[in-house]
């Protein structure tokens, strides 16, 4: 795990090795143990390590080492092959490196480090930029070509590892995290405002999934996408997406859970290759549960956790994570988010992230990750991934719903409802008929989804609203509802705002993230697999409660509330931090700039503070904004 930069100018000039050591020096918090740069001539393949002026230097990489795999100093990148043709940095981790060391190692590579990163150069002298798609991993790479006097870059299938770009036409520059660009004066710092418009009318899962970002012409490489930089520019493919044409049909219930099962556990002892200690997060719920339960059948007795936990019910949820620390013998680390850290920790997040936090729930694991820190903890292995792979939110029965009543499957679609109305409280049963409702009226979830953030719109300024607001559609390549749903959320919503929080949350500590349901090959089998193995008899996760039964204690595999990784804000926001995010916006910046409304946002934080109504996702977007812009624009 690392920091990536570098420069790559078109237009002849060299590149600075002032501004390229700035860049680097930004991102130390991603590589503390070591460090390296290297500047090249891409015309003739020529490297330096100090270029002295010379102009031909065009291309400079720089990279800020974690040390997980071989912690000697022949890890350093930038790393080359044996005769200097292909150099790599890297950040991530190939967890399939051994295998195909192996393979390549008989097709005649030789091999002067144990690191998954000397795998990468041979891989790409063996097949090119095909490659990519024989890693399983995570990984944002840039991978200079000396002999095609090109730069290849490439993020992972879904995204895990950040890149970020910017290009003017002159010059390349690119960088793990935001402020790396920064640190170079041609990068924009300019506030995206549509970028701003999204985050506070809507919510983060407008912003995260797409190439933009938050300033204006920072741009980044999106999932599954690969990037070459030659004299013509940078040009862009993709070389994964999600079939959805891949059908696993005609299994029993039990081998559907088999093959969940064993891609699960695979992907797990894959993520425990590490050279240092390894821990896990737990909350109370499955997935995280899972990780650890498949983590402890590795490594034995004695798995360091990690949990998060408050004295508000039903946020707390030691109720189920001691029984699982129990039944794996696993040694726990309580950490007790405090409301009264949360606004003197907040400009350090959105120091780290370069950008708005997308929810409070990070703040909680920005104080679990001080704790894994301090134990001295530098691998941890999360359940984020499995709810958009497996229905695990309550809408996803809306659109399963959809999908049977479309299919005429109404005696099963009765038996289903009823069933989750005795699970979840017959109160939903009005969610059910509204949803039916848009669908006879051919409206779109999405479509529908967006009459949510009225209020919050109508918080805006007028005119600022007005300039910026258009409908997001879904994208809809499969056939079913659920389907489309699922994809939508992995690939454009919910997923690409865990990853990017997930991934400045660990860093900012010097932890590497593993995240196992991520493995692209569990990805394409849960998306093969019919919906009926993802909701069964009202319960979400079907496949995965069935395939864990046993390892785990029953009140957690077959449990039938979602708490999910919150945090209790809604009540912060009323008492504890009232006081404070009072004083923040009565001298707002938004207001100042024209996007926030000072009456309308009023009546939100009144209707708040009332509790008429619960508004505490948008209060925390506007005081992330009103941060931010203070912090990066004055």
């Amino acid at each position: 795990m690392c920091g990536i930069a570098g420069i790559m100018h078109l237009d002849g000039a060299p590149a600075d090795p002032e501004v390229l050591a700035a860049m680097s020096r930004s991102l130390i918090h991603r590589g503390p143990d070591d460090q390296g740069l290297m500047f090249f001539d891409a015309a003739t393949g020529r490297t330096a390590v100090n270029p002295d002026g010379d102009p031909a230097f065009n291309l400079g990489l720089a990279s800020r080492r974690l040390s997980i795999q071989d912690l000697s100093a022949h890890g350093r990148m930038p790393l080359a092959n044996e005769d200097g043709s292909v150099w790599v940095v890297f950040n991530g981790e190939i967890y399939n490196f051994m295998e195909l060391r192996g393979e390549l190692s008989g097709a005649g590579h030789c091999f002067r480090t144990r690191t998954d990163t000397e795998v990468i150069v041979h891989a790409y002298e063996e097949w090119g930029p095909d490659c990519q798609e024989r890693f399983n991993g995570m990984w944002a790479l840039a991978l200079f070509d000396a002999r095609r006097g090109r730069l290849f870059c490439s993020r992972d299938r879904l995204g895990i590892k950040p890149f970020y770009y910017f290009f003017d036409g002159r010059v390349f520059i690119f960088g793990s995290e935001i402020k790396a660009l920064l640190a170079h004066p041609l990068a924009s710092r300019r506030p995206d405002r549509k970028a701003v418009f999204n985050y506070l009318a809507r919510s983060y899962r407008f912003v995260d999934g797409r190439p933009t970002t938050f300033f204006q012409d920072v741009r980044q490489l999106e999932a599954g996408r690969s990037l070459i930089v030659s004299a013509e520019g940078p040009q862009e493919t993709t070389y994964w997406s999600i079939d959805p044409d891949r059908r696993t049909e005609g299994l029993s219930d039990d081998r559907y859970a088999a093959r969940y099962l064993e891609l699960l556990d695979d992907s797990v002892r894959l993520r425990l290759r590490s050279d240092v200690p390894v821990a896990c997060q737990l909350s109370g719920g499955l997935d995280s549960s899972a990780v650890a339960a498949l983590a402890s059948r590795v490594g034995g007795p004695g798995l360091p956790v990690f949990s998060a936990c408050y004295d508000r019910l039903p946020f707390d949820e030691r109720a189920f994570i001691i029984p699982t620390a129990e039944r794996l013998a696993a040694v726990r680390h309580f950490v007790f988010p405090r409301p009264d850290d949360l606004m003197a920790t907040l400009p350090e997040m959105i120091r780290h992230f370069d950008e708005p936090v997308c929810t409070v729930t990070f703040f909680a694991h920005w104080k679990v990750m001080e704790e894994v820190r301090r134990q001295g903890f530098k691998v941890l292995l999360n359940g984020h991934g499995a709810d958009e792979l497996a229905a695990g939110y309550y809408d996803h029965f809306l659109h399963h719903f959809g999908d049977l009543r479309q299919s005429g499957a109404n005696g099963y679609l009765t038996r289903e409802v009823e069933a989750w109305l005795d699970n979840h409280g017959r109160h939903r049963r009005g969610q059910l008929r509204d949803y039916f409702d848009l669908l006879d009226r051919g409206v779109g979830y999405m479509e529908d989804y967006l009459r949510l953030f009225q209020p919050y719109e109508a918080a805006l300024e007028p005119e600022f609203a007005a300039e910026h607001a258009s409908p997001k559609p879904d994208e809809s390549p499969f056939s079913g509802l659920l389907s489309n749903r699922l994809y939508n959320e992995l690939r454009f919503e919910t997923l690409p705002a865990v990853l990017k929080a997930e991934d400045r949350t660990t860093m900012a500590h010097g932890i590497e993230s593993r995240l196992p349901f991520l493995d692209y090959r569990l990805v394409e089998y849960m998306f093969s697999v019919p919906n009926v193995m993802k909701i069964r008899r009202g319960l979400g996760k079907y496949i995965q409660r069935r395939a864990l039964n046993g390892l785990l204690p029953d009140e957690v595999v077959w449990r039938k509330e979602k708490v999910g990784f919150n945090a209790p804000s809604e009540f912060w926001f009323r008492n504890e931090l009232r006081s404070e995010v009072e004083e923040l916006i009565g001298s707002s910046s938004l207001v100042e700039r024209g996007i926030l409304n000072r009456e309308g946002f009023g009546r939100v934080w009144e209707a708040h503070q009332a509790g008429r109504a619960n508004h505490y996702q948008f209060l925390w977007q506007v005081i992330n904004m009103e941060t931010w812009l203070r912090m990066y624009f004055g």
